[in-house]
């Protein structure tokens, strides 16, 4: 009897979740650590340590759920479609 389609889709993510685990992570270390050291980059050059740091590092977190949402969604619109 063959599995239905809602089952292989389960499990092509759940087998794909290590690769899944790494890109996220690999996207809120990069996005974090740019705006993070823009921060610093601007505080050296504008002598106003530590404003554009924390600056950057607010604007760090909701860069990083929006970049990770649109991985995920583009990663579940793949699965969906096989």
């Amino acid at each position: 009897m063959p599995k239905p389609e809602h089952n292989n889709n389960c499990q092509n993510f759940f087998e794909n979740r290590i690769k899944m685990f790494v890109r996220v992570t690999l996207i809120s270390l990069v996005v974090c650590g740019l705006m993070i050291g823009l921060g610093y980059v601007l505080d050296l050059y504008f002598e106003s340590k530590p404003k554009f740091l924390i600056a950057g590092l607010v604007l760090a977190f909701p860069l990083t759920q929006f970049a990770v949402y649109k991985y995920v969604k583009k990663l579940t619109d793949n699965l969906s479609k096989k």
